[in-house]
């Protein structure tokens, strides 16, 4: 037996279901527009100072009064004095007011505390090696030069500043020597110096690599591994 279908109940379902549709579209509207003016722009993620409505403080804080208490130790900058700074500067005053030209009478100075970093220079250092005989071997004894490669000019502690910043923080060289009043030739001197040095640990980290990427042995001769190196 069939149902006799009548079209006006079919019309006015689908006017239900557009109806309800859009009530909840509108709903959804409704708390994002009231939540953004409570909570502001970015929701939860607003900031509180832009934050165009702020929830007021519980009735049993409203009567104390803000901030910590009175006589606790303070958080912000701390001045030093002459006697904990590193170093004093007297800065002089022109002795003619700079408005009208008379003569200014002293009143004191008035204590500045700056923090600074005086430009790294390097120093220039005398090693006094002390020398001794054995009379039994026969042969002279030095104490030996501490953390200076042999013949170099620049101590090792130097030799790492300049790597570090040319190579690992890309500051040119002519920058470099500007900056600490060194000598270009001598810089590039003592690179490649610190080159040949560390090529063989340069050719056997290109020989592992080779390794593993093709399967095969390494060569075991230094010409091989000439070959397979980039040049400097």
């Amino acid at each position: 037996m069939r149902r006799a279908f009548c079209e006006g109940c079919g019309e006015k379902q689908r006017r239900i279901d557009a109806l309800l549709e859009e009530n909840q579209r509108l709903k959804a509207q409704l708390r994002y527009r009231q939540r953004q003016a409570t909570e502001g722009f970015f929701g939860s993620s607003t900031p509180s100072a832009q934050r165009p409505v702020k929830a007021n403080s519980p009735p049993d804080h409203q009567g104390k009064p803000g901030g910590a208490p009175q006589g606790h130790p303070g958080h912000g900058r701390h001045a030093f004095d002459a006697t904990t700074a590193a170093r004093v500067v007297d800065v002089p005053v022109d002795p003619r007011c700079p408005a009208c030209g008379g003569a200014l009478e002293d009143k004191g100075c008035r204590p500045r505390s700056v923090l600074d970093i005086a430009p790294p220079r390097p120093e220039p250092l005398v090693y006094r090696l002390a020398r001794g005989y054995c009379p039994r071997c026969r042969r002279a004894v030095q104490a030996p030069l501490p953390a200076v490669l042999p013949k170099a000019l620049f101590g090792n502690e130097l030799t790492a500043h300049l790597v570090s910043l040319h190579y690992l923080h890309g500051m040119p060289l002519g920058r470099l020597c500007a900056q600490l009043g060194l000598a270009l030739g001598s810089v590039i001197d003592m690179l490649h110096r610190l080159a040949g040095m560390f090529r063989p640990v340069r050719v056997q980290g290109v020989l592992s690599i080779a390794t593993v990427a093709t399967g095969r042995t390494s060569p075991a001769s230094g010409v091989a591994a000439e070959s397979v190196l980039p040049a400097a």
